[in-house]
């Protein structure tokens, strides 16, 4: 059996560490999808969301999980569990909650309302 160049083993290996990140992600997916309390134990801060962000947090997880997959990029993924992490520290932080409700203050001219 003739050896591979130090090349071919480093593309064998890119290659099955991402058909694994493809896996694992499909399991999350179903996880998310069948299951979305579970989440909750690798997630132990879904606790202070209200229910129906929980369940808005599996969609998008099982969602977003599966085309960072497909991308092979953990960077999407990453961006959505930070941003519902900070969600949650909204909802369990009453003193946070109420400063971001204050009005901004700002200098410059006021930004126009978006037309949809």
């Amino acid at each position: 059996m003739a050896a591979k160049s130090g090349g071919g083993v480093r593309a064998d290996r890119e290659s099955e560490r991402s058909e694994a990140f493809s896996a694992m992600a499909r399991a999350f997916r179903n996880l998310a999808s069948h299951s979305p309390g579970a989440l909750g134990d690798a997630f132990g801060w879904l606790e202070f969301l209200p229910l129906a962000d929980r369940r808005l947090f599996a969609d998008e997880f099982a969602r977003v999980v599966t085309a960072a997959a497909e991308l092979d990029n953990c960077g999407p993924l990453s961006q959505l569990v930070l941003e519902w992490r900070a969600t949650a520290k909204v909802h369990v932080g009453p003193k946070l909650a109420r400063r971001l409700r204050r009005p901004v203050e700002a200098g410059g001219d006021p930004v126009p309302v978006p037309v949809l």
